[in-house]
């Protein structure tokens, strides 16, 4: 059963996670490397190799980011999309848990 405050704590993650969904796309954007920045064709490779056996030595040591980013790279066909999808599902849950922390005091 959820407790009442673990609810609340829900709607407040799943409000920041919409505003930040609503608010994100005015904020500027790279164009370099097709939007991945600098650093991103690393992890945007990572994503489009993705196997459940394993991939290179990068990926098979943190292999839960190009998990997370796979499926929504599935769905949409775009790395960039997929890993924006990421960062708002990680936002609701790092606010989540801020919720949780912050009730424990």
């Amino acid at each position: 059963m959820i407790r009442r405050t673990d609810q609340v704590n829900l709607a407040i993650a799943a409000g920041a996670a919409v505003f930040y969904a609503l608010f994100a796309p005015l904020s500027a954007h790279t164009s370099v490397n097709d939007g991945l920045g600098p650093d991103g064709l690393a992890f945007g490779e990572m994503v489009r190799q993705f196997t459940l056996k394993g991939g290179d030595e990068t990926s098979r040591l943190s292999p839960l980011f190009p998990a997370l980013a796979w499926l929504p790279y599935q769905l949409t066909g775009n790395v960039v999309t997929a890993f924006a999808v990421v960062n708002r599902l990680a936002l609701g849950v790092l606010v989540f848990a801020a919720c949780r922390v912050l009730d424990t005091r």
